[in-house]
């Protein structure tokens, strides 16, 4: 058997055992998505076993007249998980794909909030 043919049949081995890894990863990924999307898209924390657990949440809200982020993250306690008022406002951002802190009337945002109860 020549070497160009030998090379061809590895190549061939190859792309059949990369298939198969994208297949697992996919297959992983959709199963995490589904086992999140089960549980209602919430996340718990337990800081301590003597503590209820607390779930993070999401919620969309209307932006009114003069609403700051500041005042969005006092409304949703920011303290109950964020060691900051400026890191809850990072988080919102992000989510929203907001650039600056500036918000306008009417906008919808989607916010974080945390519960003790699990919904």
């Amino acid at each position: 058997m020549s070497t160009k043919n030998r090379t061809n049949r590895n190549k061939r081995r190859n792309i059949g055992k990369n298939r198969g890894l994208v297949v697992a990863i996919v297959f992983a990924v959709m199963f995490v998505t589904l086992f999140f999307v089960e549980k209602g898209g919430s996340v718990a924390f337990a800081a301590d076993e003597d503590k209820e657990p607390l779930y993070k949440y999401y919620t969309t809200i209307t932006v009114e007249e003069d609403m700051t982020l500041w005042e969005i993250a006092e409304e949703y306690n920011y303290d109950v998980y964020y060691d900051s008022i400026n890191d809850y406002i990072d988080e919102v951002k992000n989510i929203n794909s907001l650039r600056s802190d500036t918000i306008h009337s009417g906008a919808k945002l989607v916010v974080v909030y945390f519960s003790n109860e699990y919904k």
